[in-house]
């Protein structure tokens, strides 16, 4: 196996593709002079409702951001709970944080590493729920829909919202094909450089069908602004400009495209490995659903993996590193508590390289150099 050099991260090449298209929409916008309040970002925000199957899209700064007006939009705050996955990128716990309620975290299902399991007890959601709890955020994981069609009637008979975090799952469909983007009373979005749909810097959405509850999300992203009375409300400032907007229509054109180039890729790891390691998402009817934003495989011997690829010029990711109860910002609160899942997926869980820019001899090497990691022990 000769030696060669595989980037994790492959945004200059996904740039490279499409520096034309982005010239023009960039250059559309500098020329209108009008980088804010413009028509790219309705424009966007249409395109990407319809591409959600939703009936509204409100862009804003960030993700977290759109976690956090969502939150804000309903009414949560200080004394209230939110349920949240124990194994999460920490955005989705410290949105909850942000607005002054408690994040209360919820062990995963070991096999889809997702909070939706075949009986919603199984996760302990039940066990969980007290008069304070006011919401769940499910998160989609690593390209992956969360499956919901129990975690959806569990949420209308409590009587709390269900939050989609769909931060890592852009295009991707529900497990049974039919649904796509929106799946929950609202969704958001980041649009992080490097997630299947991503901007030039930072952006976010929030997708929803409830009417009420966008006319709110829209009011507190302006400053919570009226145009008589000044502030009636302590807004944000979070919203996305014109040139991201732009942007993300360009990357919107091609989303399916990229994401089918994500699937042949990941098929070819599958039908290397398979068998070889435990890969985080699952062949069978995740082929045709899952979007692949990583290719995740676990094994209890993750360092040693990594610094194997490492040698052989492979890089590789971590995340999260530290689950969310054992971070410094959220271990105090949470000392005492356990949830070895979550643990086991922060100790065990490691990102191959998989981007739409990616080369099929690029995975058959990096395939490779991981049998031969694991014929050698």
């Amino acid at each position: 196996m000769s030696a060669q050099t595989v980037r994790f991260d492959t945004l200059p090449f996904a740039l490279a593709e499409l520096r034309p298209e982005l010239d023009a929409a960039i250059a559309a916008v500098l020329d209108r002079g009008q980088l804010a309040r413009g028509p790219e970002l309705p424009a966007f925000e249409a395109e990407f409702a319809a591409e959600c199957n939703a009936h509204y899209c409100v862009g804003v700064g960030s993700g977290m951001d759109a976690l956090e007006l969502i939150l804000r939009a309903y009414g949560i705050g200080p004394g209230d709970e939110v349920l949240v996955p124990a194994h999460a990128f920490v955005a989705t716990w410290l949105a909850v944080s942000h607005v002054g309620a408690t994040p209360v975290p919820v062990e995963v299902d070991p096999r889809t590493y997702c909070l939706a399991a075949p009986s919603v007890r199984y996760t302990g959601l039940v066990d969980a729920l007290t008069p304070r709890t006011k919401a769940l955020v499910a998160a989609d994981l690593y390209g992956r829909k969360v499956p919901t069609r129990h975690l959806a009637p569990f949420c209308k008979l409590h009587g709390i919202a269900l939050i989609i975090d769909a931060s890592q799952a852009h295009g991707a469909r529900a497990v049974d094909g039919t649904e796509r983007g929106l799946i929950g009373d609202a969704a958001a979005f980041s649009f992080h450089p490097t997630a299947n749909l991503g901007c030039l810097g930072d952006g976010g959405a929030v997708v929803s069908d409830d009417a009420s509850l966008i006319e709110r999300v829209r009011h507190l992203r302006g400053y919570g602004a009226t145009v008589d009375a000044g502030s009636d409300v302590h807004g944000l400032h979070s919203r996305l400009d014109e040139i991201q907007a732009a942007v993300l229509r360009v990357r919107l054109r091609h989303l399916d495209d990229w994401n089918r180039r994500r699937q042949d890729l990941a098929s070819k790891y599958l039908a290397i490995l398979q068998g070889q390691v435990e890969v985080l998402s699952p062949p069978g009817d995740a082929a045709s659903c899952d979007v692949w934003h990583n290719f995740v495989v676990r094994t209890s011997r993750r360092d040693a993996l990594a610094e194997h690829l490492r040698k052989a010029g492979i890089e590789t990711a971590v995340d999260p590193k530290v689950p969310c109860h054992q971070s410094a910002a959220y271990a105090r609160e949470f000392a005492g508590r356990s949830f070895p899942v979550a643990e086991a997926l922060a100790a065990q869980c490691l990102s191959l390289p998989l981007s739409p820019h990616h080369t099929a001899d690029q995975i058959g090497y990096v395939a490779a150099a991981v049998r031969t990691f694991i014929a050698a022990r």
